[in-house]
């Protein structure tokens, strides 16, 4: 599934996986949200409420542009380069 993202005026897409956590995500759009800068590496925002992580990975190693939902705080994630497996 393809999403629309508008970050002050500027607009891209994003392809969500085929994932019981992303069609959750997909079902709370559209949304508006405010960004905040955690590490320098990545924008986070918390979601209205948690996803559904049903057959969800327990981590994985980001790189540039991903989009990540971090369970244990409940917010997605931008990934602005590579992080480490979390």
């Amino acid at each position: 599934m393809m999403i629309r993202i508008e970050i002050n005026g500027e607009v891209a897409t994003a392809t969500l996986e085929n994932s019981v956590a992303a069609r959750d995500f997909a079902s709370m759009l559209p949304m508006e949200m405010t960004l905040e800068n955690y590490a320098d590496i990545e924008r986070i925002f918390y979601l209205p409420r948690k996803l559904d992580t049903t057959d969800a990975p327990a981590g994985m190693t980001p790189k540039r542009g991903d989009i990540n939902y971090y369970a244990p705080w409940g917010n997605l994630a931008i990934f602005l380069g590579k992080a480490a497996y979390a």
